[in-house]
């Protein structure tokens, strides 16, 4: 009889502990994917906003768990400033393609050896485009607080110490990824179909995190986190045209 209780009392906590971890506790190995109970522990994953993740879309940002745990900023206005640049976006990361939207451009060869950033820019910020409308897009309309950028537009900024969550960064205010200026070219579009929380669909629009702007990086640099980046359109160096005349279909 006293072996068949600890057996009971054995999968009794067998079971409990599993279901802890079904619902996001400690032992849970996707937190970001599904609902949150212990949202005060939960931290977010990288993999939760990069392309297809769960954090692209407006269902992810819904849940009050998450709500109440990340305390979001919800406008970028608030921001100390702008550092001297023109614009603020938000950010986000989704690893190179060999066959971007601008042309089905390689990301990564357009801008190797260059020091640039190939990036895909909100669909509100583009326009004209062909085929599904994202494809060798133009400048959208420069509206609403919205700056247009399309295929082969050029900019430059710096990464702001802040993210839209309130967890803690993952760099310093002191490390480079804050430190130095860098360039970035439109090579690709982030439609808002899949990324409704990041990208806007029209010209004057906010997403999730009240910024008019949004840049998709295709390679961020090293510590990258979502970062606030303040920035300016600059027009394209000739060494980024000649590759992007090479290399896109456009």
């Amino acid at each position: 009889m006293a072996q068949m209780m600890v057996a009971t009392c054995a999968f009794l906590l067998m079971e409990a502990q599993q279901v802890s971890a079904r619902l996001g506790g400690p032992n849970a190995s996707e937190p970001g994917a599904g609902a949150v109970a212990n949202a005060s522990s939960w931290q977010p994953s990288h993999l939760d906003f990069i392309r297809g993740g769960a954090g692209r879309g407006m269902a992810y940002w819904s849940n009050a768990s998450l709500l109440s745990s990340l305390e979001l900023v919800a406008d970028p206005h608030s921001l100390p400033g702008k550092m001297g640049y023109e614009h603020i976006a938000t950010t986000t990361r989704y690893g190179d393609t060999c066959c971007a939207s601008c042309g089905s451009v390689s990301t990564a060869k357009l801008v190797e050896g260059t020091g640039f950033y190939a990036v895909a820019a909100a669909e509100s910020m583009q326009s004209h485009g062909i085929g599904d409308g994202h494809y060798c897009t133009k400048d959208g309309s420069s509206s609403g607080g919205t700056t247009g950028m399309g295929c082969l537009s050029c900019a430059k900024g710096r990464f702001i110490a802040a993210h839209p969550m309130s967890y803690p960064m993952w760099a310093q205010p002191g490390d480079a990824i804050f430190q130095h200026e860098i360039n970035l070219v439109v090579a690709d579009s982030c439609p808002h179909a899949g990324n409704e929380a990041w990208c806007p669909s029209r010209p004057g629009g906010q997403n999730n995190f009240g910024a008019r702007n949004h840049f998709d990086f295709a390679h961020p640099p090293h510590k990258f986190d979502n970062y606030y980046f303040a920035w300016s359109k600059t027009e394209c160096p000739h060494v980024i045209k000649e590759r992007y005349a090479k290399l896109s279909k456009c």
